[in-house]
């Protein structure tokens, strides 16, 4: 479970926020978020003091009903129904919806065991950036919340607030415009959680910046607005272009958008290329420069229906190629055209954060899903070598394919994916042979659509740890994405994949912590790990993990918290993958043993709990799937709960020479250095060695080995599916010198020496 600091009273680190403007005393707003949401989303809720004396407000709250036809309206959308012309605000909207009442705490209490029991803020999320005109205020919460940002009069009344956003997030960016340079004023933020407890802060002091920065558009010509000397820039009026806005041409360069809102590609053109300002269609465009700090606005696409290939590129909220030390933060991107990369630093070098920013994805359409195709919110070339690339208290509302990856540090970011193609990874680590993968950590990734994968793999050295993923299927008939081959209406937590005869390095790779809840529907597959084996896959451990993954119908049957895969021509030369202190808990399986997509041996379970819920006939705790055999797995110390059980298998679709074996641990102790062999229950010598010099031994001593009905005179497909055959393994023989004593492995036991 994470640790979550409280707010420390008058903390003023520089921040940033992204949905609205100042609402004055009169209700007025400048700049409101685009979907206000239900009535719940008032930044006026009734608020009354609860017994323990927090501030409450009305709880979150919809219906069944509503929940359906917000569902249905997302499995609705069609690239043959968009072919011709949508809405980008529309399609978020709906989205927006869907989100509102599938992702969250609501009817999730283990939200609550992960984040913390409390509402509080995140103090490490908190960042404040003061511009002449406008304050952008970024911050976090430890649970889903609504938030606004107050301003705060000297007698400790409220002159006005920001706009409440469209739903519940864990980032919050806001605004407030319409300031008076060099001016104080007082803020206070505020958080609002599905239960309707309420969270303030003190009020502090923010002084805005003073005049003296260039002017765009000042005295320059344009759009586009070319800055081209050193120094800082503050935009003073939103700006409309119809190609390109901004053009920076020199080192130094600090573009402050001051809170307003720079639209970019107004126009349609049928070819945009990245070439040059000229030929391209972006917000901010640059090419090799150094030091170029852009915060505190809005970039927006404006025309609907332009189009960026992906060899082209150019049609960017920010293009900024072969540039070093670069900074983005508190910016919220607006874009919808077809394969966007929202943020493009192809040749990014030195140091890049990408901080307090917020992503809103109103496309659809991918034109090439592989490679560096897609659609991106951040495209980082993958270095050669470690980075200094940092990628931290983003919230990406949505996007349609892939957010962040190649970075060394990804952390605490909020993802949204609504999948319109194969492999829409949500956050992928640096990946290259020889170079660490770094880590990614605390962040919160929520997936829907055709095919999501919560968190890529990378080569070596990756720490995945703290993370939420939760999983929401949706029923899209390939109307979104169509391929002859691979899995359509797919949803995976964690993956971790070899290609062809396998053979790629994958070595020390570590998952740690982490969360993951699901609920799938119509058919849906869920995978909470898709994990291969190889025998080039080493030193991969899952650990202490929560999964938790449950059918929404009775026709959702490929769901599992555990989904083992791998290289099937060299199953039998794998290395062993390691799974410990895990809780699965599942209504459809809790391992599945090979799918359709991999079938690899040796995977090891070790001290994982087994939980069955509900009372679907058609539960088994271990499923045998993907035609082939698998073999070599080891459940190691289970404990079951509800119904699930060591022997309770379904031999799905797989051959008869498939086979799992239940074993516990035997902990021998004794003097130190006394020599010892252990015997199965046919005399066969299974370990041999002695106590180490604390007296002691730990040895994992098979109980039974499971096997389908026809083995070992059979390798064809299982005929009867529910049955199996034990092949005992126990009483065990301990011999030390002339002496022996039996026991029966049943459960992790002690025992000392004859």
């Amino acid at each position: 479970m994470r640790f979550r600091c409280r707010f420390r009273g008058l903390l003023c680190l520089f921040l940033f926020a992204g949905a609205g403007a100042c609402r004055g005393a009169d209700g007025s707003a400048r700049d409101e978020v685009d979907a206000s949401g239900p009535d719940d989303a008032s930044s006026d809720a009734r608020l009354h003091d609860s017994d323990s004396g927090v501030a409450m407000a009305d709880p979150h709250a919809y219906s069944e009903e509503e929940q359906r036809v917000a569902r249905a309206a997302l499995e609705a959308q069609s690239a043959d129904g968009f072919s011709d012309g949508w809405d980008p605000a529309r399609l978020y909207a709906e989205f927006s919806e869907f989100a509102r009442m599938h992702f969250g705490a609501v009817g999730q209490p283990r939200v609550y065991e992960h984040g913390g029991a409390d509402l509080v803020f995140d103090d490490a999320g908190e960042w404040i950036h003061a511009s002449p005109n406008a304050l952008t205020v970024g911050f976090a919460s430890n649970l889903p919340a609504r938030s606004h940002v107050e301003v705060v009069a000297p007698d400790g009344s409220t002159q006005g607030s920001t706009a409440e956003p469209e739903r519940y997030f864990y980032q919050h960016l806001h605004r407030i415009g319409d300031l008076t340079p060099d001016t104080t004023y007082r803020i206070a933020l505020v958080i609002r959680d599905e239960l309707g407890r309420v969270v303030r802060t003190p009020p502090r002091e923010v002084v805005t910046a003073a005049e003296g920065a260039i002017e765009i558009p000042g005295a320059l010509a344009g759009p586009p607005y070319v800055l081209e000397g050193p120094g800082e820039y503050v935009v003073t009026e939103d700006i409309v272009a119809d190609g390109t806005a901004l053009v920076v041409a020199a080192d130094g360069v600090t573009l402050d958008l001051n809170g307003h809102e720079v639209t970019y590609s107004a126009a349609a053109r049928d070819v945009i290329r990245g070439d040059s300002p000229e030929t391209a269609q972006s917000g901010v465009y640059a090419r090799g420069v150094s030091g170029l700090t852009i915060v505190g606005g809005v970039l927006s696409e404006g025309y609907v229906g332009n189009a960026s290939s992906a060899g082209d590129r150019g049609l960017h909220a920010i293009s900024v190629a072969s540039s070093t030390d670069t900074e983005i933060g508190g910016v919220t991107l607006r874009y919808h055209g077809a394969q966007v990369f929202a943020v493009y630093l192809p040749g990014q070098s030195g140091r890049m954060r990408a901080h307090h920013s917020e992503w809103i994805d109103g496309g659809w359409e991918i034109l090439d899903r592989h490679g560096a195709g897609g659609s991106r919110c951040l495209y980082l070339p993958n270095t050669d070598g470690p980075n200094d690339f940092v990628i931290d208290h983003n919230l990406v509302k949505r996007a349609r394919h892939t957010a962040f990856n190649n970075a060394d540090v990804i952390i605490d970011n909020e993802v949204y994916i609504d999948s319109w193609a194969t492999n829409g990874f949500a956050l992928s680590p640096h990946s290259k042979p020889g170079v660490d993968g770094g880590r990614l950590e605390r962040n919160e990734v929520f997936l829907t659509g055709y095919h999501a994968i919560g968190f890529g793999w990378a080569h070596q050295g990756l720490v995945i740890r703290d993370n939420l993923v939760h999983l929401e299927s949706i029923e899209t008939g390939m109307r979104r994405w169509w391929e002859s081959y691979g899995d359509h209406d797919s949803l995976n937590g964690f993956r971790i994949t070899n290609y062809g005869s396998g053979g790629q390095v994958r070595d020390g790779l570590s998952y740690q912590d982490n969360l993951v809840l699901g609920r799938g529907r119509s058919g849906g597959l869920l995978r909470g790990t898709a994990f291969f084996t190889d025998r080039t896959i080493t030193d991969v451990s899952f650990a202490r993990t929560t999964i938790e993954l449950v059918a929404a119908d009775d026709e959702t049957l490929d769901i599992a918290p555990i989904v083992t895969q791998g290289v099937t021509r060299e199953r039998r030369a794998a290395e062993p993958l390691y799974y410990r202190d895990l809780h699965l808990v599942s209504d459809v399986a809790n391992v599945r043993f090979g799918d359709s997509y991999g079938k690899g041996d040796a995977h090891r379970l070790e001290r994982c709990v087994f939980e069955r819920v509900g009372d679907r006939p058609s539960y088994h705790t271990f499923v045998f799937d993907g035609t082939y055999d698998s073999r070599g797995h080891v459940v190691l110390d289970p404990t079951f709960v509800g119904g699930a059980a060591y022997d309770d298998v379904w031999w799905r679709e797989t051959s008869a020479v498939s086979a799992y074996s239940i074993a516990y641990t035997l902990t021998v102790e004794g003097p130190a250095g006394r020599a010892f062999e252990i015997r199965d229950v046919d005399g066969a010598l299974v370990h041999s060695g002695s106590l180490d010099e604390a007296g002691e031994a730990r040895i994992p001593l098979s109980a039974t080995t499971l096997h389908p009905v026809g083995w070992p005179d059979s390798m064809g497909r299982v005929s009867a599916p529910f049955e199996r055959i034990e092949e005992r393994h126990t009483p065990h023989t301990l011999i030390a010198d002339d002496a022996s004593t039996s026991v029966t492995m049943d459960r992790p036991q002690s025992v000392a020496l004859p």
